[in-house]
């Protein structure tokens, strides 16, 4: 792949509005890989700093290229209200109203927030994944428990099952049924666990990233005013 990124660095190399670079995460750049989630190499990140996303297209120039000219550049923020929606808007313009120092303070605030939050949100993860093995382990003795019970019924005597074959297929039928019913259940309980954790995670963790992205992009523009 590096040769394909080496020739999408060069294109993009004189932009004014998008970067391209690349970190090695084994020397000077492995704290910052550690910082934004790197755990394999190639990985590729876009977005936001303060909020990077995973890259999953294409890796081929032409599939780079199509996706950096139409996902890189201009975001929203305090140099380009016009790109932002009322609620980044109304976001900005609350924190245009603090100065250097106090925006600074509501930074480490929120930060302190979020890492709190993801503290409390790794507990309850850990809460509810213990849960679901419970559950999984509910679903084992399940199988085991029909299991046991179809393995016990095809001990019969051959004579006495063969007159009660009728009976004794639609046992087999109805233990299948009640296992199937069971296991259902439990993994309906462990789909909705799995995804309440998901949601909730990424409601909470998204609306302090987003406001430190906007703290942090304010500071920025005054720090530049205060340089002038």
């Amino acid at each position: 792949m590096k040769p394909n990124w080496d020739k999408l660095t060069e294109q993009f190399k004189d932009s004014k509005t998008a970067l391209i670079a690349d970190v090695d995460c084994t020397a000077g750049g492995k704290s910052l890989c550690e910082k934004v989630g790197v755990t394999g190499y190639p990985t590729i990140k876009y977005g936001d700093p303060n909020d990077l996303k995973d890259y999953k297209g294409g890796r081929d120039l032409n599939a780079l290229s199509k996706f950096a000219e139409e996902n890189l550049g201009p975001t929203c923020g305090p140099d380009n209200l016009d790109l932002c929606n009322d609620d980044q808007k109304a976001l900005i313009s609350k924190f245009q109203k603090m100065d250097s120092d106090e925006l600074a303070e509501k930074a480490e605030e929120v930060d302190a927030k979020l890492k709190n939050f993801e503290a409390e949100s790794k507990k309850a993860v850990e809460k509810l994944e213990k849960k679901i093995s419970e559950l999984q382990g509910k679903i084992k003795k399940e199988n085991e428990k029909k299991d046991a019970t179809l393995d016990k019924e095809k001990k019969m005597d051959p004579d006495e099952l063969a007159e009660n074959a009728e009976a004794v297929n639609a046992k087999f039928k109805n233990i299948e049924a009640e296992s199937k019913k069971a296991v259902e259940k439990l993994e309906t309980k462990i789909s909705e666990f799995q995804g309440r954790i998901a949601v909730q995670k990424k409601r909470k963790s998204q609306s302090f990233k987003k406001a430190l992205i906007m703290m942090n992009a304010v500071a920025a523009v005054q720090k530049k005013k205060d340089e002038l």
